[in-house]
């Protein structure tokens, strides 16, 4: 096309075509309505600077200080532990009183086995049977001995030497420490009488107890 153009002459009739494109009528109005809106005002942006930001920040954000945080303690994360006993270990096994078919007390021992000579013996010693059988004396102008060490047969024979003495709630006792007789321990089961006859500081009901333990009494 550029090779062809000089052989064409161009002739411009000015007064005859115009040489600005005419405007459709939909252009024109659509122009009107957008020049009869009131403008936007121009928005100037400011630029803040580095330092004026930060100086922003700092002004409203409140300042964080080390000390003003409050730090975990080392105790807060520690597991709690609790040392739990079984009741097997930590509890004794509870304490009884035997006694026979009719319901009374019954001693577990056997005065024959242990010589006349021997309970004789530590008759003499004059023992305190609080101090030596139940751990204390409560005398405190107590007159009988405390400071003789006593061998495992010598406990046992002042264990029946107290057994002698008759205990106040005879049968129906329910002390498990309790050091004191509940029968006669002369007496054989199913004799009423015993070697001390009348005199016998048991009365006749603690005699000829049955021994056979049929039921226990847990305390």
């Amino acid at each position: 096309m550029k090779a062809m153009k000089p052989s064409y002459r161009v002739a411009k009739f000015t007064h005859i075509f115009r040489e600005t494109n005419i405007v459709s009528a939909s252009a024109s109005q659509e122009t009107n309505a957008r020049s009869s809106l009131t403008p936007s005002p121009v928005q100037h942006a400011t630029s803040l600077s580095k330092t004026s930001a930060n100086t922003t920040m700092t002004s409203n954000s409140p300042a964080l200080s080390t000390s003003s945080r409050k730090m975990p303690k080392s105790e807060e994360f520690q597991p709690v532990v609790r040392s739990i006993r079984s009741k097997a270990s930590s509890s004794s096994p509870p304490k009884i009183v035997e006694r026979n078919k009719y319901g009374q007390r019954v001693d577990r021992f056997d005065i024959k086995t242990i010589s006349k000579d021997d309970l004789a013996r530590m008759k003499k010693l004059k023992l305190c049977n609080y101090f030596y059988l139940k751990g204390e004396c409560p005398i405190e102008d107590c007159r009988h001995d405390h400071s003789r060490k006593l061998t495992k047969s010598e406990y046992h024979t002042l264990m029946v030497v107290a057994r002698m003495t008759p205990c106040r709630y005879k049968f129906e006792c329910d002390d498990p420490d309790c050091m004191y007789g509940h029968r006669c321990p002369h007496s054989e089961p199913g004799k009423r009488e015993c070697v001390w006859g009348s005199t016998c500081r048991f009365d006749a009901a603690a005699h000829g107890v049955d021994t056979i333990i049929v039921k226990v009494t847990k305390i």
